[in-house]
């Protein structure tokens, strides 16, 4: 009986260490990024996050501060700076904001793979102070297509629904490293943006003002036999190369398409600039058009 109730103690001890040391361990994870984690106030509807990228850059979801006048950045010393919009990606949800005399802590981004299963926190600044919900990664796979075809480098899936004001804020790993910036926008329930897209799109934002994306400009409903145009934008591609209303898009450069996701995933992996072969019917005669892939 004795024996029984000393393993119990150790037991209990053990666990009770173990739990200390977690805890501990999530508590500095949040503590080592809370310094680059920012609010932005101005938004549309109320205050959500962002994340340090320099000192006077932050970045934050872009859903939340388009077309948004008097944009204010708060941190942990509860100053309130002004800050212009430099530029904004509604298909990734990152808006990129300078901030006037700032001396911002640029958040550090974690050098590991997400794994799945791993213990991770979803933080943000909706408020004064930094806030923090602990989740697990559920499912860390391959690249994928938004809505608008948009490339994301890495699926990122956390268990458990984003809490509000949290959009623009870092999910962290138990180093304290970002992972990549959360958004409430593309996926419903929320989703992370990896931090290698994160950086790409700011490096586009920054140099060109805009994210450059390829485009052959029509809009097209799916039919039996392919796509069928149903609208061309003026002075695109498309109307270049002579693609009318009417005409049934079968496959670009060999690659079948049946579908809008189709569409996107091949016009996507385009290079803008250069020359592809799309075949069409028309009027039940099989052609075959070259178009110069344009940007948009």
């Amino acid at each position: 009986m004795a024996d029984t109730s000393l393993r119990t103690t150790d037991y209990r001890s053990f666990m009770s260490n173990v739990l200390t040391q977690l805890s501990d361990a999530i508590s500095d994870s949040v503590r080592a990024a809370a310094a680059s984690i920012v609010r932005v106030d101005g938004a549309r509807r109320s205050a959500v996050s962002g994340i340090a990228w320099s000192e006077d850059l932050v970045v934050t979801a872009a859903h939340a501060i388009r077309h948004c006048e008097g944009i204010r950045i708060g941190g942990e010393d509860e100053t309130s700076l002004a800050a212009t919009l430099v530029a904004g990606d509604g298909g990734t949800d990152i808006a990129l904001l300078r901030v006037e005399r700032a001396a911002l802590r640029p958040i550090r981004w974690s050098d590991r793979a997400p794994r799945t299963g791993e213990l991770v926190v979803v933080s943000g600044r909706p408020g004064k102070s930094v806030r923090a919900a602990m989740g697990m990664i559920s499912a860390s796979a391959g690249d994928w297509r938004t809505f608008d075809g948009s490339r994301i480098d890495l699926y990122i899936d956390v268990d458990g629904s984003l809490p509000r004001g949290f959009s623009g804020g870092p999910l962290i790993d138990s180093t304290g490293g970002a992972i990549g910036m959360n958004t409430s926008r593309i996926v419903p329930g929320g989703t992370t943006i990896p931090h290698a897209t994160v950086r790409r799109i700011v490096d586009e934002l920054q140099r060109h003002g805009s994210v450059r994306r390829p485009l052959i400009g029509i809009g097209v409903y799916p039919v039996e036999d392919g796509l069928l145009v149903m609208s061309i934008k003026p002075d695109s591609s498309a109307a270049r190369a002579g693609i009318l209303v009417g005409d049934v898009v079968q496959a670009i450069n060999g690659k079948n398409v049946r579908s809008q996701r189709d569409l996107n995933a091949v016009v996507q992996t385009l290079e803008i600039g250069a020359e592809i072969e799309i075949a069409i019917t028309r009027g039940g005669e099989a052609r075959t058009l070259r178009v110069t892939v344009g940007e948009g």
